[in-house]
């Protein structure tokens, strides 16, 4: 913002209006000038003020005008001030001050009207979304989350990521975003409708095709995004997905010779209840005491079962290089552990890489392109950097505690 100030009294003279000169004129007219910057378009506020108390305002008789800079007006012009207070009242003769601000205005597109300050978004805080000159640009993505969080990223080899929210009803999910470009709408590159699969808590993606674990009502299951089959799945919402043993806490994905392979990482056993009042027979939840514990390895196109790896606790899934990488329990605490992959398929058997630190209870695993190993850790409220070998190297997030 600038402010200008204007250093001249006006006055009335005899009941009537008149700037320190003739009197019964029908306002006192007030000149200024502004930057001299032609086709620069600038919201202006004057006030009278008591000459002696300029915080006392007694008319703010010019209240964001929208005045433009042109060749012609060399940025000068002129307001007239008609003798009312703020009330409407005539003021006694006298002398008054004036004094002023300016700050620079932009047409905003959605009422045509000159403002200083325009939201930067329009429908909600993120670069993602249309922004207020884009008003006839539809929402790339979207549905009603029902207070539901976005849950998982996964990012192809090529830039290309794909955003997983735990619900988003009647809508589309699984936004993705060419990481490749600028923050902005220009990222956006398509979203999948629900199709009966409105979100969960794991996806993956080898750059191309997506693939997620849905857990929206009834039978849980892995599904291919773009809707092509991904196995048999008879009694879910979709019947063409891959109907998991256990629940889903990881997954990961991966092409070799042109051919994706999905990783499926499965704790705790699926199990299932009966229950009244609701459009599903049974309840679906994760069973505390009985494990499925193992990584399942598919083929991307159909779903096929190619093999299973006993894994206890899976919790977090990476491809690497030549290697998929794991976080998983180790006795009372938890362990990163690898296995080689030869065409695309695991060789050998789980190798451990280093154990978590004791206090660390962590979530999820990521891998840069440089090795480096990153591990959260909701309760912490914290992400932790480690080096191949497990020597820590940086912590990430300042709160403790998560604040509102």
């Amino acid at each position: 913002m600038k402010f200008a100030s204007i250093a001249f009294l006006v006055a009335i003279v005899g009941g009537s209006v008149g700037a320190a000169g003739p009197a019964k004129t029908t306002g006192v007219p007030v000149t200024y000038s502004l930057p001299n910057t032609p086709g620069e378009t600038y919201r202006v506020t004057l006030a009278i003020v008591d000459p002696a108390n300029p915080d006392w305002v007694i008319s703010q008789f010019a209240a964001g005008v929208a005045r433009t800079v042109t060749a012609e007006n060399g940025g000068r012009f002129t307001e007239t001030w008609n003798g009312l207070d703020d009330n409407f009242m005539p003021v006694p003769p006298g002398k008054y001050a004036v004094k002023g601000i300016y700050m620079p205005a932009r047409r905003w597109a959605v009422n045509g009207d000159w403002h200083t300050v325009t939201p930067r978004f329009a429908g909600g805080a993120s670069p993602w979304l249309p922004t207020p000159e884009q008003v006839d640009v539809p929402a790339p993505f979207g549905g009603d989350p029902v207070n539901a969080p976005m849950m998982d990223v996964a990012v192809g080899p090529n830039g290309l990521a794909t955003f997983y929210y735990q619900y988003l009803e009647n809508g589309t999910n699984l936004p993705q975003f060419d990481l490749n470009k600028p923050a902005g709408l220009g990222q956006f590159v398509r979203a999948y409708r629900s199709g009966g699969a409105g979100g969960g808590p794991c996806v993956a993606t080898d750059g191309e095709t997506v693939w997620a674990f849905s857990t929206d009502g009834g039978p849980k299951f892995v599904y291919r995004a773009d809707g092509k089959s991904f196995g048999s799945s008879p009694t879910a919402n979709r019947r063409n997905s891959y109907p998991p043993a256990g629940w889903v806490t990881a997954m990961a994905a991966s092409r070799d010779g042109g051919k994706s392979y999905v990783f499926v990482a499965q704790r705790g056993k699926i199990v299932s209840e009966k229950q009244a009042g609701s459009s599903f027979s049974h309840r679906y939840s994760e069973s505390a005491t009985d494990f499925v514990d193992e990584v399942t390895v598919h083929d991307g196109d159909n779903g096929k079962l190619l093999q299973t790896l006993k894994l206890a606790r899976p919790r977090g899934l990476v491809v690497r290089g030549e290697k998929l990488f794991a976080l998983h329990a180790d006795g009372a605490g938890f362990a990163i552990s690898t296995v080689p992959l030869e065409k695309g398929l695991p060789k050998g058997e789980w190798a451990k890489l280093f154990k978590v630190p004791e206090k660390l209870t962590p979530a999820d695993l990521e891998i840069d392109s440089r090795g480096r190993i990153y591990l959260s850790d909701r309760a912490a409220n914290h992400v932790y950097q480690f080096d191949a070998t497990g020597n820590p190297l940086v912590t990430f997030g300042k709160l403790d505690v998560q604040k509102p």
